[in-house]
């Protein structure tokens, strides 16, 4: 999440953090960078993040994209797409 919003290339609606974590050095960049980018930053409950995200490998944080930036194939003129993202 913290190379997405240093690379400025897609439109940050707000930004989600769950509530009660360990701090975390990572954590506190991506709050820095928001606050710089003047990206909103929500402190939710895990629960509603868990909800939100649909699935527990959040990290702990999540974001909301603007809305035309949602869809990969919309963003690439097609009508369906694949997107697959890997991390670690």
């Amino acid at each position: 999440m913290l190379e997405l919003l240093k690379a400025r290339r897609r439109p940050i609606q707000r930004i989600y953090v769950a509530e009660a974590q360990d701090p975390s050095d990572i954590l506190d960049a991506i709050e820095l960078e928001a606050q710089r980018q003047r990206v909103p930053v929500q402190v939710v409950s895990m629960a509603r993040l868990d909800r939100e995200a649909r699935t527990e490998g959040h990290q702990g944080c999540s974001l909301r994209l603007s809305a035309r930036d949602r869809s990969p194939g919309i963003a690439l003129g097609k009508e369906t797409s694949f997107l697959l993202v890997c991390d670690g």
